[in-house]
């Protein structure tokens, strides 16, 4: 059996881009409402948990490009 590539699959520089700036964004907003008007209990710690995950996901996206 041969291990031929017949094809590959990228995504495009723009749309690496548009996917950091989203993640970016929303967990910039999860951040911003947590802090500014803090909601009850768990509501905080979910959205201070989204917020950073999100802002991770978009630093580790970023540095995979």
């Amino acid at each position: 059996m041969t291990d031929d590539v017949l094809a590959t699959i990228e995504a495009s520089p723009l749309r690496r881009w548009i996917a950091i700036g989203m993640m970016g964004f929303v967990g910039f907003v999860c951040l911003w409402i947590s802090l500014s008007n803090p909601p009850e209990g768990g509501y905080l710690a979910t959205l201070l948990g989204l917020g950073l995950l999100a802002v991770w996901m978009a630093w580790r996206l970023w540095q995979a490009t």
